[in-house]
């Protein structure tokens, strides 16, 4: 019954024949990767798929020809009607390779773009051969087998279709940005590694926080793409969990998360957007990017604490947002943006306060902690050694607030856990409204200079020189740290004169590893001396063949009388005595 089809089997070859040498060309016009090129500008696996489909071609030249000139090989060995059981699985054998290839191209075209998609252009021509020939066999097999029952061929086509469909779209459902992505959210979850991102945000001046405004646009919007199709809920709620794992409290959760977005953050000079005026709130792109602003950051905590049922809101300060979140009868105050390290105001009873609560009792608590330690050392591109505010003035001076908008607003969510929308102002209760104070701001001093280094006649005596100043004049003295090993940390740039240069003890400038040093006091083993404002210059006792790791740190009165300890320090110097 199917002699009658089986002349066009050379036909069948021919075809094949010429998709697989389009496919050839397609391949072979792919822009090569010149690293990894070993012949004729080649990869190994470029030359691997090119041998590949070659090899294919042969099959189907040489099946054509033989097929074409010996009629009875043809009626012998391409005839269903003589060797049916064995055409019963090359139809089900190639279309299970054509459903597999099928899925396989699925997997790297949508289950994570940005990564695969190298894979993907470059192995579709091979793919997509063996996909369209299979596809191509086992349907000719059908025809073959059951042609002359067109009812029959009818159901089988129709049945294969259904099953080939349905498992088609399960699997780009499960995959694709439309489908909700299960596959890629469980992998995002499985994969998701919180010190990468802490580490990233540490390293604020590597390349990445470098480049125009388009390309940080671009970059932007690529990561959003990537991430698509990613179950923000499952994905937040995990992250929250990883973090917080083994944390026995709400306050201790609070803690984790919010040393976490402080190391995973760096406020750059320009916010993170897709477009102008078009800033990124998405949570799982803003910890990609790392580039995250005070008020992005209070939404991405308020996004982890309410993806795991706890309240947020955020809090409109001077020149500065941060979030409140809700736990144990009361809010509790989570700034990412001004502090870093998982420094945080705790009250007596080791609590995390309200802002409303610091206002009417010890707001200068804020101004102990080592605000800004970041901030005084990203001048990755270069910048000056100023002073910075104490954080008091942004949160309760009422003169800050003149020159922005009003104190005593908060936002919440118009709705339940949604992203990038609904925010809305919320009624102050009375218990929330934060107590201004009339106080003007206040100043940390600067960077002390360095100026010279000398050494006496005997080299018994080195002799430092170096000046600071403080924006308020309160400038009260100086601690000068000696010691015979390194603080491990310091700034991507030399401050003082080009003489002293010299004795840099780090030229290679900010690495992410010096991050939790930027919040201790420099090591002090050999002395620890102490100047007034006016001696702007140190007399520290020396041995030969000795090495002194020195830095100079500033400080104020009014950090005095609060109680702060860390005040910008200067660089760190090496000297070693010849």
């Amino acid at each position: 019954m199917n002699n009658a089809k089986l002349k066009y089997w050379p036909i069948f070859f021919l075809v094949t024949f010429v998709e697989g040498v389009i496919s050839l060309v397609w391949l072979g016009l792919i822009p090569p990767d010149a690293k990894s090129s070993i012949f004729l500008g080649f990869s190994f696996r470029r030359l691997l798929m090119i041998a590949s489909i070659i090899v294919i071609l042969a099959i189907f030249a040489f099946g054509g020809w033989y097929s074409w000139h010996h009629r009875d090989w043809r009626e012998r060995w391409l005839n269903p009607s003589r060797r049916p059981r064995l055409f019963r699985w090359l139809t089900v054998v190639t279309a299970i390779i054509a459903l597999g290839v099928e899925l396989i191209l699925l997997y790297l075209r949508y289950y994570d773009p940005e990564r695969l998609a190298p894979f993907y252009v470059r192995s579709r021509p091979l793919l997509g051969y063996l996909f369209l020939s299979c596809t191509q066999l086992a349907v000719w097999f059908l025809v073959l087998r059951f042609g002359s029952n067109l009812r029959v061929l009818g159901r089988r086509l129709i049945i294969w279709i259904l099953a080939w469909g349905s498992i088609s779209f399960l699997v780009y459902l499960a995959l694709s940005p439309t489908g909700g992505g299960e596959l890629h959210t469980r992998w995002y979850i499985q994969t998701f590694d919180p010190r990468r991102y802490e580490r990233h945000g540490e390293d604020y001046c590597a390349l990445d926080y470098q480049g125009s405004l388009e390309d940080q646009y671009q970059i932007a919007k690529n990561i959003r793409q990537r991430l698509a199709n990613i179950d923000r809920q499952k994905a937040l709620l995990a992250i929250f969990n990883k973090v917080t794992k083994g944390a026995k409290t709400n306050t201790e959760k609070h803690l984790r998360l919010l040393e976490f977005i402080q190391k995973s953050s760096y406020h750059t000079p320009d916010i993170s957007s897709y477009s102008e005026g078009d800033w990124v709130y998405d949570p799982l792109v803003l910890l990609e990017l790392g580039d995250i602003w005070c008020t992005q950051g209070a939404i991405l905590a308020i996004d982890l604490f309410g993806a795991a049922g706890y309240p947020g809101r955020l809090v409109q300060l001077a020149h500065h947002q941060i979030a409140e979140i809700y736990y144990d009868g009361d809010w509790h105050y989570f700034d990412t943006d001004l502090f870093g390290n998982g420094e945080t105001v705790l009250d007596d009873n080791g609590n995390i306060p309200s802002v409303a609560e610091m206002s009417r009792g010890e707001y200068q608590k804020l101004d102990v902690l080592p605000a800004f330690q970041e901030f005084n050392v990203m001048d990755c591109t270069g910048s000056d050694a100023g002073g910075v505010y104490y954080p008091s003035y942004f949160y309760f001076s009422s003169e800050a607030y003149q020159t922005d908008v009003p104190q005593g607003y908060y936002m919440g969510l118009a709705g339940a856990y949604e992203f990038e929308r609904g925010w809305m102002a919320i009624d102050i209760a009375p218990n929330d409204e934060v107590l201004l104070n009339d106080f003007r701001a206040q100043y940390t001093p600067t960077k002390p200079i360095f100026s010279n280094v000398q050494f006496d006649a005997g080299y018994t005596t080195l002799t430092v020189s170096f000046t600071a100043t403080d924006l308020d004049n309160d400038l009260a003295g100086y601690r000068v740290f000696v010691s015979n090993h390194s603080r491990g940390w310091d700034y991507n740039q030399f401050y003082g004169d080009e003489s002293t240069k010299a004795y840099w003890a780090n030229p290679g400038g900010w690495k992410p590893d010096m991050y939790e040093q930027l919040f201790e006091l420099p090591p002090s083993n050999i002395s620890l001396i102490k100047l007034d404002a006016d001696q702007e210059q140190v007399d520290i006792p020396i041995e030969r063949g000795m090495s002194y790791f020195i830095t100079v740190m500033p400080f104020d009165s009014y950090g005095q009388s609060v109680g702060r300890i860390l005040y910008p320090a200067s660089n760190e110097l090496k000297v070693t005595v010849p």
